[in-house]
């Protein structure tokens, strides 16, 4: 009879050790959808925060002109007054969690933007830099969001060279 007792005993501790597993397993794919859901919810509102940074990074004497993302790759095209916004421009959003990796891939003075920007810009007849930037984009918001100090002296650098052109 004890042989008999602790067969059943452990027939029911074999039962309740596999409830614990089932419930190991559910837990692990409801953990997982959980993850996905987040996923998704980020995603869903990451482009919104990508545009918002954007936007709050563009300094005064800058237009961006067209923005493209391909392959978790953004390629900013605008023109600047000098190059000096041009880096600034780079530094700020290089300070976005959702920008890496930025470069810039061409910076010109060629033929002069449309006489429509140059009317919206109020800028007349003087000569802009045309700049290329390439980015890695992250609509989870992954990188550094440090915010970019801006310092008097480098204030004081782009006053001059605004005043030199």
């Amino acid at each position: 009879t004890e042989v008999a007792e602790l067969t059943a005993e452990i027939a029911k501790l074999d039962e309740q050790a596999q409830e614990a597993r089932d419930l190991e397993t559910k837990l692990k794919e409801l953990e997982g959808k959980v993850k996905v859901i987040k996923d998704l919810d980020q995603k869903r509102v990451g482009p919104a925060r990508v545009l918002a940074d954007l936007s709050t990074s563009i300094p005064e004497k800058l237009w961006v002109e067209d923005f493209t993302e391909s392959n978790d790759t953004v390629t900013i095209t605008g023109w600047a007054l000098d190059n000096q916004t041009v880096a600034d421009f780079m530094r700020q959003i290089e300070a976005s969690p959702y920008f890496n990796k930025v470069d810039l891939s061409e910076a010109t003075q060629p033929d002069q933007p449309s006489e429509q920007l140059k009317h919206l810009a109020g800028i007349g007849n003087v000569r802009l830099k045309r700049f290329v930037i390439k980015a890695a984009l992250d609509y989870f918001g992954r990188g550094s969001s440090e915010p970019v100090p801006a310092t008097a002296e480098a204030k004081n650098s782009a006053e001059h060279q605004r005043a030199d052109t």
